[in-house]
């Protein structure tokens, strides 16, 4: 193998496949740092115009980490990659090796300015509501909007690394989700649930009288308690699927009043009312008087499809009912 840092790429050498006389000419790319999507859509394209220049065999990228997202942007341009941990895909002709799965130790490298830190769900929020499906936001009124609110300086750095991932784009304009079902599904796959704080109860209401007593409870506790129907109940009232025994949501704040209000009996199992501390106030986003009493679409999604079984299949069918139809229109 010889540089060939002149040619446009960092390396070039001869691969021999077995039973073949005629090598195979390779070009090799080594970047020292992670790889993002954004970076590696740029990448790609520059590479794949040198390895028709140079009518090579093929083309990859070395890197100690290459995202699903960026791996898949140089495959669509024909480039391979090859990850510190032993992950790849490479392919020329005849010759094919993937290798996938393995834990890649350098993926905390990769971490450093996730956009699914506190501050970023609760921007990630707004920005995937479907009520703004398409719109274009500046900064200050997303900043705004987001619950609780967040400083400019977080909703810039925020874009700017949805914009690396090539989630968003920004313009003089402002900020826009370039794909609304792509981005939700990252936060699902990549945020780290959150470690919840529950209580269990039991009820002698019906699910139906719990909800109803739940909302006029709401309304006269607030402001000195939040509270909100979340996962399964929530998605039971946002998109009807399979009806749950149990009762689920969400508070914070004083809760001694809510659980007096309720009627609720705590109880060491056999409950038909588990009650979260909610891990952040976002999780109340989106909530108004004279709205339902529970989690916004956002946050049902991601809950479900965090907390896996079949709540993945009640995330699938909110997610066509109510995301998919305002994210593709």
């Amino acid at each position: 193998m010889e540089n060939q840092k002149n040619h446009g790429f960092d390396a070039i050498g001869d691969l021999y496949t077995k039973g073949s006389e005629v090598p195979l000419r390779w070009g090799v790319e080594i970047k020292s740092r992670s790889l993002e999507p954004r970076e590696a859509e740029l990448l790609g394209a520059r590479l794949a115009e040198v390895k028709a220049e140079q009518h090579l065999d093929g083309l990859m990228v070395l890197s100690p980490y290459v995202s699903e997202a960026a791996a898949e942007s140089l495959e669509k341009r024909g480039i391979g990659y090859w990850d510190a941990s032993g992950n790849c895909r490479i392919w020329s002709g005849s010759l094919y090796i993937e290798r996938k799965g393995f834990p890649n130790r350098y993926a905390r490298q990769a971490s450093q300015g996730s956009p699914f830190t506190r501050a970023g769900q609760r921007l990630l929020r707004p920005l995937l509501d479907p009520e703004y499906a398409g719109k274009t936001w500046t900064l200050r009124e997303l900043a705004k909007l987001a619950y609780p609110g967040v400083s400019l300086g977080q909703a810039h750095a925020l874009a700017k690394v949805l914009e690396s991932r090539n989630h968003a784009s920004r313009t003089p304009e402002g900020i826009k989700v370039l794909d609304p079902e792509k981005l939700i599904r990252a936060w699902a796959r990549e945020a780290k649930p959150p470690m919840l704080t529950q209580r269990r109860f039991y009820s002698s209401l019906s699910q139906d009288a719990f909800r109803k007593r739940f909302e006029e409870v709401l309304v006269d506790l607030k402001p000195r308690v939040d509270a909100l129907l979340a996962s399964f109940t929530a998605a039971s009232d946002l998109a009807p699927f399979v009806r749950q025994h149990r009762s689920f949501f969400y508070y914070s704040g004083d809760s001694e009043p809510l659980w007096h209000a309720l009627e609720l009996q705590a109880v060491p199992d056999g409950e038909n009312v588990v009650a979260y501390l909610a891990p952040d106030e976002g999780v109340f986003y989106g909530w108004k008087p004279g709205r339902p009493p529970v989690t916004c679409p956002v946050q049902t999604f991601i809950d479900l499809m965090q907390a896996g079984g079949r709540a993945d299949e009640a995330a699938e069918h909110l997610f066509d009912r109510l995301l998919k139809p305002r994210y593709t229109a």
